[in-house]
């Protein structure tokens, strides 16, 4: 059996960046699951994973724009300091802040600067601009999972 649409996949996997360090090394334990074609992964992983076959293993490398896209400068803002807890609670660069906007999506920013008046968030995916490369061991195939899970 070779993965294909609406297949549930189940992985072993080791992420890392271009320079070598390591993001998550999942390759033993429980096997990562998910069900092919569904939109659970990254859609430039799951277009290297078409077609693989149990116990096969495989090196993927993801250019920024397949993975968390490509850092964008103007996802970075400024927001005035009244807008943060109160002042006696220290804001430090490294700090994630979880904002929910008006029309319900949850994001996470990142501090990256912070002073008595403003607080410099980024907004991109931590993992942004980044090339990621994943090796991969396909530890378990099932058919085609129900489309209306009952």
């Amino acid at each position: 059996m070779n993965i294909g649409q609406h297949c549930r996949v189940k992985v072993f996997y080791r992420l890392s960046l271009g320079d070598g360090e390591m993001i998550e090394d999942a390759m033993q334990g429980e096997p990562m699951e998910f069900v092919f074609g569904s939109g659970e992964i990254l859609p430039g992983l799951e277009r290297a994973l078409e077609g693989m076959s149990e116990n096969e293993e495989k090196h993927v490398e993801l250019p920024p724009e397949e993975a968390y896209g490509v850092w964008n400068p103007q996802a970075v803002l400024k927001v005035p300091r009244s807008e943060f807890p109160p002042a006696e609670e220290k804001i430090e660069e490294g700090m994630v802040f979880r904002i929910s906007r008006e029309d319900g999506v949850v994001m996470y920013a990142t501090v990256t600067g912070a002073d008595e008046a403003e607080v410099t968030l980024d907004l991109n995916h931590p993992l942004a601009g980044e090339t990621l490369h994943f090796d991969i061991k396909i530890a378990g195939l099932e058919g085609p999972a129900p489309l209306i899970q009952q």
